[in-house]
């Protein structure tokens, strides 16, 4: 804003004329929404091998499909949308074809029903050729997905009209989380608690969404549900240690989420 002002300010003078006042519209602000995004599920996959948890956590994606919510239920789809697409890239690398693409088609469908954009849907459904037809491998295919996603900023929703925010990421989020405390439960690492699970300010990110954002006019058992896990583990990860048991609480927060969706 400030270099606006002065170019405006020079050019007026070395014409020797007196030249009306200009109107600079600024920016936009950025979006606070941007500065904040949870890992992608991907990069939680990352941190647990950099901890120590060589295996990662793709081995323990439920093999399963959450059931789906009717589609009025927007929230509930975009969270729903948000889990699988996490299960999607974290078992990416192993899973059989058939379940994967199984996978790959609850979220494409998810996105349809939220509005998705054309391009994006055109994305997802390339990526799902790409993956039936062997055309790419899975290593590409799983960055290719990451990123369909990552460039969309949920503060404008998923398509016109569409209100759920950020409540895909939360789902993919909360989902990767569950499968985190899981893998230090089973590893018995308390070390591994602490610098895994101490994410208060992902917490209070979706928390402040349904508390004083779009989200919080939105009633219901399954938001009063969002809102219950996010407060569980926000103070969970602001305690000055954490060890096994906290693990097993987010493993317990989180199981009660994930299953009543």
């Amino acid at each position: 804003m400030r270099l606006w002002t002065v170019a405006v300010a020079l050019l007026a003078a070395c014409s020797g004329e007196s030249a009306p006042p200009v109107a600079v519209t600024p920016p936009p602000p950025p979006l606070v929404i941007r500065e904040i995004l949870a890992p992608s599920p991907l990069e939680l996959d990352r941190q647990v091998r950099a901890a120590g948890l060589t295996e990662g956590i793709g081995a323990l994606v439920p093999t399963t499909l959450p059931p789906a919510p009717p589609p009025e239920q927007k929230d509930r789809v975009a969270f729903r949308t948000g889990v699988v697409y996490a299960h999607s890239l974290l078992s990416g690398r192993t899973a059989d074809k058939p379940a994967l693409l199984a996978n790959l088609t609850a979220v494409a469908e998810g996105m349809a029903t939220l509005g998705a954009s054309a391009d994006l849907q055109k994305t997802m459904d390339t990526a799902i050729v790409h993956l039936r037809n062997d055309t790419s491998s899975r290593e590409d295919f799983l960055v290719e997905l990451d990123a369909a996603v990552a460039a969309t900023d949920p503060a404008t929703g998923w398509g016109s009209g569409d209100q759920t925010g950020p409540l895909l990421q939360a789902g993919a989020w909360l989902a990767g989380i569950n499968l985190v405390a899981k893998a230090v439960v089973a590893k018995a690492d308390p070390t591994a608690a602490d610098a895994l699970l101490r994410h208060p300010e992902i917490a209070r990110y979706f928390l402040d969404y349904v508390h004083t954002g779009a989200g919080a006019d939105k009633v219901g058992v399954f938001l009063d549900s969002v809102k219950s896990t996010l407060t569980t583990m926000e103070s969970i990860a602001k305690k000055p240690r954490l060890d096994i048991a906290d693990a097993a609480a987010v493993v317990e927060a989180t199981d009660a989420l994930l299953q009543l969706n």
